[in-house]
């Protein structure tokens, strides 16, 4: 399994590769705070996001969320990954260098 960012998410829409995200992780998972981050009205690959992200299974963002986005200065859905990786053990999939930064320091694979 693997919790995905918006960081991941919006160039493979861009390339029309979101496929190959289930052909790699059995089960995926993100959070409210990424899905409103990529599916915005007008922007490139949105309406692909959207679909896609039907068929994963959304969680709300984690209650500390913005303390520890604040803390770590990163957004809220960054930390919300984060944190929901964190809590379920998962791998964190992010193409963001400073993200994948600080979610080594709460432990998370990315």
């Amino acid at each position: 399994m693997a919790v995905v960012d918006s960081s991941a998410l919006i160039p493979l829409a861009r390339v029309g590769r979101l496929d190959l995200i289930p052909a790699v992780f059995e089960t995926i998972a993100t959070t409210e705070a990424v899905a409103r981050e990529v599916v915005v009205e007008g922007k490139p690959g949105a309406a692909a996001l959207e679909e896609f992200l039907g068929g994963v299974a959304t969680h709300e963002s984690p209650a500390s969320a913005e303390e520890t986005a604040a803390l770590e200065g990163i957004t809220v859905a960054d930390a919300s990954v984060v944190l929901l990786a964190d809590e379920r053990g998962e791998r964190l999939l992010a193409n963001d260098k400073g993200l994948t930064t600080v979610a080594r320091s709460h432990d998370v694979e990315p």
